[in-house]
């Protein structure tokens, strides 16, 4: 008697049962999905897909709402608070790549309030379900609802490799889209094989373009779906599938090279790329970083320890033991699923083909500024996972309607029968070790709260105070860091919590910023200061509109600030001038004793104030130079 466990033994263990692929339907006359598709999905088999696609999807939010806005985030956010929805905004490229659908995106989390996490959080774990769940169709529909999609399922639901992708608002703005787009491609494509109908090309142009409108990897697409018409749909030898598939499919090709060359041109013409001479030394180490450790720990998960030098960044660090053992792992799947089936070695390869362009992607953009660690980031691996997943289908299971497909070795190379808990015991091992993996990677972001607790501050300060003078001492590098912003970049944040504050160059009453995001009043740290003055209680009297005053020593050229010290009888216009080059700043006397501070950056040994009615008297009683510092307390 069949228990009711026979079906799932036979679905899980390789070669139990001689799979019949059906010959491709002609249109959509037979059923597209082979055996198991015509009849009711085990409910058992449902059950245990949507549990896993609901607990990834519980995962991630935890991992997503316990993170927060990081380096590139803040620069997101700015340009959308400062520039209407239109096609400008939506075409105005971010770090060398366009993101029309990342800037939409942004706008839906902006409408939830400015800063206000939990909404943006809310619009990626939206995503990430999506994500899911474009996994389960892809896999349902090329596979049929069988037992033996359980396993691909749960290595790509809890692969680390896709972390980043949801952790860091600007890796998911583009990413996840991507992913998308490309499995929803891979799914309509295969469709569209099986039945001609033109629906399905339809939504294959759809989803390729919902890819490209998140990242410019979408152009990887075309290529993987030609490959799965090459390997899967077609029959005879490599050249005889060639001329097959281009008399079959030349215009689909044809649709192909004008939307890569579209894509391209506009690039070249439309997106600043800033790159460096291609270093073919660092292909090789790259290589070893990113697919000799980083993927094939990361695919059976990995890597089980992180290495971050700079939080909340983390690169793949697993032991050497452990990824010398993941190579053992995986040339064991590779040789089992080719000794116990036909046409296994085409999954693989499609699986390393992608690997290598996206190897490429990264060796001819950032990897030569950051060296071979930069393989070691999983932002640049994240779609392999899903391409993993396929491949482990196309490998074990049946594609119905595809010659191509594999099949069961009419006599297996090797015959011991793997007991059913054997392929269940590694999905499950995997799925639990890659869950361990990402805690490890979600609790460095979770653990790195100094971008948050900077803006809170700051913003409930200036919501105290209202619209403040400030003098821009910079960012903490911890908050953001340089590279994001070389420039400007306090004032980039504040105009965004408040836009009517202002940063100046000089003035008499400035604030600053603390290191923890309070608002102070300004002091200085005296470097120099000028020699004294020769009229009793005035110092440097100033009463025919100038005067050069000398320090008592050399400045060299930085970032100094001065504070002149003045008792002037009314107001009056005023230029200060310093260095050989004559850096100058234009600003004003108040009349009174007053405190004014004015920037400079010029190496100099003694301070020119110029510009000033000559009809007054001005006493100044010294000019210092040096550091601006936080003093007493705005609020």
């Amino acid at each position: 008697m069949t228990t009711q466990r026979e079906p799932l033994r036979r679905a899980v263990t390789a070669g139990a049962v001689p799979d019949r692929v059906s010959p491709p339907a002609a249109g959509g006359a037979e059923d597209p999905l082979g055996a198991g598709s015509g009849r009711r999905a085990d409910p058992l088999l449902l059950g245990t897909c949507i549990a896993l696609v609901l607990a990834h999807t519980a995962f991630r939010a935890w991992a997503v709402l316990g993170a927060w806005f990081q380096e590139d985030d803040f620069e997101l956010l700015r340009v959308s608070l400062e520039r209407p929805l239109d096609l400008d905004y939506l075409m105005t490229p971010h770090s060398g790549h366009l993101m029309p659908l990342g800037r939409l995106l942004i706008d839906l989390s902006v409408a939830g309030g400015l800063f206000n996490w939990p909404a943006t959080a809310a619009v990626t774990i939206a995503f990430q379900a999506a994500v899911a769940l474009a996994c389960l169709w892809m896999l349902r529909t090329l596979f049929g609802m069988r037992w033996g999609i359980v396993a691909p399922l749960a290595v790509f639901l809890f692969s680390p490799i896709s972390m980043p992708a949801t952790v860091w608002w600007a890796a998911a703005l583009n990413q996840l889209g991507q992913q998308i787009g490309l499995m929803c491609a891979i799914t309509c494509w295969v469709m569209f094989e099986r039945t001609g109908r033109r629906t399905w090309l339809a939504l294959v142009l759809a989803s390729v373009a919902l890819a490209l409108a998140a990242d410019i990897r979408g152009l990887a697409i075309p290529p993987v779906l030609a490959a799965i018409s090459y390997g899967w749909f077609e029959t005879g030898g490599p050249v005889h599938r060639l001329r097959s598939m281009l008399r079959r499919l030349w215009w689909a090709g044809a649709v192909a090279a004008v939307i890569g060359v579209g894509t391209i041109a506009y690039y070249a013409a439309y997106v600043p790329l800033e790159t460096m001479d291609r270093d073919w030394g660092l292909l090789g180490p790259l290589a070893s970083s990113m697919i000799g450790t980083a993927f094939t720990t990361g695919i059976l998960g990995g890597p089980w320890a992180w290495m971050s030098p700079q939080a909340p960044a983390a690169f793949a660090d697993p032991p050497v033991w452990l990824a010398h053992l993941s190579w053992v792992v995986v040339a064991a799947v590779v040789g089992h699923a080719f000794l116990v089936r036909r046409r296994t070695l085409r999954a693989w390869a499609l699986l390393a083909g992608y690997l290598v362009l996206l190897l490429v992607l990264l060796w001819s953009s950032r990897a030569p500024y950051v060296g071979p660690i930069a393989g070691a980031e999983y932002r640049y691996l994240t779609d392999a996972a899903a391409m993993t997943a396929l491949a482990l289908g196309l490998a074990y299971l049946p594609l119905a309607g595809a010659p191509g497909s594999s099949e069961p070795r009419e006599a297996p190379m090797f015959t011991p029968r793997l007991p059913v808990v054997i392929p269940l015991a590694l999905a499950l091992v995997v799925s639990v070790s890659g869950v361990w993996s990402s805690i490890g990677y979600a609790r460095i972001w979770h653990e790195f709260v100094a971008p948050r607790d900077y803006v809170r501050t700051l913003s409930a300060a200036l919501d105290e105070t209202g619209p403040v003078a400030l003098a821009d001492t910079g960012l903490p590098p911890d908050v953001v860091a340089p590279i994001i912003w070389s420039e400007d970049r306090l004032p980039r944040l504040v105009s965004m919590l408040s836009p009517e504050s202002r940063f100046l160059e000089a003035g008499h009453e400035l604030a600053v910023v603390d290191g923890d995001g309070g608002l102070d009043a300004a002091d200085l740290h005296v470097e120099r200061t000028t020699l004294p003055g020769g009229v009793a209680d005035c110092g440097w009297q100033i009463d025919n509109g100038s005067s050069r005053l000398p320090l008592d020593g050399p400045v060299i050229e930085g970032d100094w600030w001065l504070r002149v010290n003045y008792l002037a009888e009314e107001a009056s216009p005023m230029t200060v001038i310093v260095g050989s080059e004559g850096e100058s700043v234009d600003t004003a006397l108040r009349p009174g004793l007053n405190q004014l501070y004015v920037r400079v950056g010029a190496a100099f040994d003694s301070v020119l104030l110029l510009g000033i009615d000559p009809s007054i008297t001005v006493c100044v009683d010294k000019v210092e130079v040096g550091r601006l510092v936080s003093g007493a307390p705005l609020t």
